[in-house]
């Protein structure tokens, strides 16, 4: 029996075992009794190289610590600013998580260098994504540029983990070492669109039960401004690099969520973010683009479906989300013969319009509004069927000239074209409201 109680000791004590606190390196870490040696060798291996040793300066100047977690789902690792942590998946393995130290030591670096209280400004689209896109590839550059350095020791498994994983950074590193290496980053349709997705259109998702928006006036970025705390001297052409089609290119189906943003934010009196519409679209006749433009729209679809099913007031705005989905999935189908598609265009317009009418009548006016601003007949219909569950107010507001009016004001802020079958209305109609769907410029696609 002793042999078995051993065994069930054993068994036992690694999985009630917890994290405790050490110090490795002169550096803070939470981790498993268990797992104290990979982490051990981790740090010694960082502290071999030049550019490890100035990632792990970087954690003991600011006291962050290093936690070893199990697991972080398809995260390799995280720099968490808000509690001052670096964590990484146990589960990606030593020579994964060396370079990954590395890269996000750098975001450490990134935050105190100025990125914590540039990013604390309420951004526009464009900036923000300037800014999560060149830091991204200073953090990975940073790493590559590690990984060559251990190779130069004799330690290559770093470099061909990395190498195997993020080609095109290999390859450009090759070409022009570490600028190479950080212009690759963008060539990865792979990454790029992985990062564009949960960045922008999860983060779309997330804030349509919450109903949260940042305030106050929108504050648009350069390159000169970033490139500070963006790694940008790595790069000679920098300012002009991140300001290229290529570098800032985006999916129609991450414009048209972020358009989604815009409705919601403009519902709650703030501005509508223009540069979101100025964004230059990925090109679907390159194969990988369109691979991950399919891809996206089916996760996307399947994650707003299960949404939809468990709503009940918000339903019809999932819904509609649905709809501007197939929109531009249909948009996509003719971009890739290269083709436009003006009604599913539209159709994107128009639900941009019934989302911000449903989220007014959400946070509480009263349905009747639709009938005091011209609205297409499809969506006003729609908005007087759906208004049953979408008003859930206990409180019972009358209609008021300032209510009137807000929404009027929205509706202009959002640079909607009219529809077609608006234009007609507006012309049989008799009624002295003013049209108030602006018809501006198109927002290209």
């Amino acid at each position: 029996m002793g042999a078995f109680n051993d065994i069930f000791l054993q068994s036992d004590f690694q999985t009630k075992e917890r994290p405790h606190e050490w110090e490795i390196e002169g550096i803070t870490v939470i981790c498993k009794q268990s797992d104290y040696l990979m982490v051990e060798q981790i740090l010694q291996s960082l502290n071999k190289i030049p550019t490890g040793r100035e990632a792990l300066d970087e954690m003991k100047k600011h006291e962050t610590p290093f936690k070893l977690a199990d697991d972080l789902g398809k995260s390799v690792g995280c720099y968490t600013p808000s509690q001052n942590i670096i964590t990484l998946n146990k589960k990606c393995g030593i020579d994964k998580l060396r370079s990954c130290l590395v890269h996000e030591a750098r975001h450490l670096w990134q935050d105190h260098a100025g990125r914590g209280e540039y990013e604390s400004q309420h951004l526009d689209y464009e900036t923000n994504q300037m800014i999560y896109r060149a830091t991204e590839a200073d953090a990975q550059s940073q790493a590559y540029k590690a990984c060559n350095e251990w190779a130069e020791l004799g330690d290559t498994a770093p470099r061909d983990a990395f190498a195997g994983t993020y080609t095109q950074i290999a390859d450009g590193w090759e070409k022009d070492g570490v600028a190479g290496a950080y212009r690759g980053w963008y060539d990865d349709e792979r990454i790029t669109a992985a990062y564009e997705n949960g960045y922008d259109v999860e983060s779309v998702i997330s804030c349509l039960g919450q109903n949260s928006y940042e305030k106050g006036p929108l504050v648009h970025g350069t390159p000169k401004d970033i490139k500070a705390f963006c790694g940008g001297d790595k790069v000679p052409d920098f300012e002009q690099f991140v300001l290229t089609p290529k570098a800032k290119q985006i999916h129609n189906l991450t414009q048209a969520f972020l358009e989604i943003y815009n409705a919601g934010a403009v519902c709650y009196g703030q501005d509508n973010d223009d540069t979101v519409a100025q964004m230059p679209l990925r090109d679907l006749k390159n194969k990988n683009d369109h691979f991950y433009a399919d891809k996206y729209i089916t996760e996307t679809r399947q994650d707003i479906s299960k949404k939809c099913s468990f709503a009940t007031n918000d339903k019809p705005i999932y819904y509609s989300i649905l709809k501007t989905i197939d929109a531009v999935e249909q948009i996509n189908q003719s971009a890739i013969k290269g083709e436009k598609n003006p009604q599913a265009e539209q159709t994107l317009q128009d639900e941009k319009l019934y989302l911000f009418m449903a989220k007014k009548i959400r946070m509480g006016f009263n349905p009747e509004i639709v009938d005091k601003v011209e609205l297409p007949k499809s969506i006003s219909d729609r908005l007087k069927v759906d208004s049953a569950k979408l008003y859930t107010s206990t409180v019972d507001i009358p209609l008021s000239n300032d209510m009137i009016k807000s929404v009027q004001q929205g509706i202009k802020k959002l640079n909607l074209k009219a529809s077609d079958n608006l234009a007609e209305q507006k012309s049989k109609s008799n009624s002295s409201v003013t049209m108030l769907v602006a018809q501006s410029k198109q927002i290209s696609r």
